[in-house]
C-alpha cells in the first residue's frame, strides 16, 4: 500500500513555485481532455453550432483548453513567485501550520509560522479584487446571451434552451466566486492587526 508524504498540497503548491513551466504543463494536460469533452458533447448536442464536425471539435476544445489553462497557470505562479510571499524553499510542514493559523484566526507563537502566516496574509488582502473573478465570466455569459437570442429569433427551443442554462450558470458561478472571496478578504482584514500588519 502507496502511503502519501505529509502535507501532499503544500508540497504540490511549493513544487509548482519551483517549478512553474513543469506546473503550467501538467495544468494543461489535465485540462485539455476536459475542454475536448466540452467541445465535442457541445457538436453532438447543439448540430450546427460547430463549424467542423466533433472530432475536430474536441480537438480544437482540448487545444484552447490547454493552452489557456496553461498561460494562465504560469502567469499565476510567477505572479506569487514576484509577490515573495512563499519562499519555494519553504518547508511544507511551515507552510501547512501557517495555512491553520490563518483558518484558526490567531497567532501560533512559532516565529516562522507566524511570519509566513503574515505575508500569506498580507498577499492574499493585496491581490486582485473578488469583483475581476466575476468580470471574467460576464464575456462568456454575454456571448452565450446573444447566441441564445438567435436561437430564439430562429425558434429553436432546444439551442434556447442550452445557451440560457449555460448563461445562466456562468453568471451564477461567477457572482458565487466573487462573493466567496469578498467574505473570505473582508475575514483576512480584520486578522490583519493581530498578525502586525495595519489594517487597511
Amino acid at each position: 500500500m502507496t502511503v502519501l508524504p505529509p502535507y501532499p498540497m503544500q508540497r504540490l503548491r511549493l513544487s509548482a513555485l519551483r517549478h512553474p513551466a513543469k506546473a503550467a504543463a501538467a495544468a494543461a494536460s489535465l485540462a485539455a481532455p476536459a475542454g475536448a469533452a466540452v467541445f465535442a458533447v457541445f457538436a453532438l448536442v447543439v448540430p450546427g453550432t460547430m463549424a467542423v464536425a466533433w472530432p475536430w471539435a474536441a480537438l480544437l476544445g482540448g487545444v484552447l483548453t490547454g493552452v489557456s489553462t496553461g498561460v494562465c497557470c504560469l502567469a499565476a505562479l510567477r505572479r506569487v513567485r514576484r509577490a515573495g510571499a512563499v519562499d519555494p524553499a519553504t518547508d511544507a510542514r511551515t507552510l501547512h501550520a501557517a495555512e491553520r493559523v490563518l483558518k484558526e484566526g490567531r497567532p501560533s507563537g512559532v516565529p516562522d509560522v507566524d511570519r509566513l502566516a503574515a505575508a500569506l496574509l498580507e498577499a492574499s488582502v493585496r491581490g486582485p479584487h473578488p469583483a475581476l473573478t466575476l468580470a471574467l465570466f460576464v464575456p462568456i455569459a454575454l456571448a452565450d446571451g446573444a447566441l441564445l437570442a438567435v436561437a430564439l429569433a430562429e425558434g429553436d427551443t432546444r439551442q434556447a434552451v442550452f445557451f440560457g442554462v449555460l448563461a445562466v450558470s456562468m453568471v451564477g458561478l461567477g457572482v458565487f466566486s466573487a462573493v466567496a472571496g469578498a467574505r473570505e478578504r473582508r475575514r483576512r482584514r480584520w486578522l490583519e492587526p493581530a498578525f502586525g500588519l495595519p489594517r487597511r
